[in-house]
């Protein structure tokens, strides 16, 4: 899945059918703010 595709899943499973709504929206870009912090947390855990 690219960042866009999984940004816009998040605004639709935030939103429903407001999903192009505007807190929607914010929680879309929150997700692409912090997936790359994510994605290096999966990849590398602590020991």
């Amino acid at each position: 899945m690219t960042a866009e595709e999984g940004e816009v899943l998040a605004a639709k499973y935030n939103g429903g059918p407001y999903w192009e709504g505007p807190d929607a929206q914010a929680y879309a870009k929150d997700y692409r703010k912090h997936l790359e912090a994510a994605t290096d947390a999966l990849q590398n855990p602590p020991e």
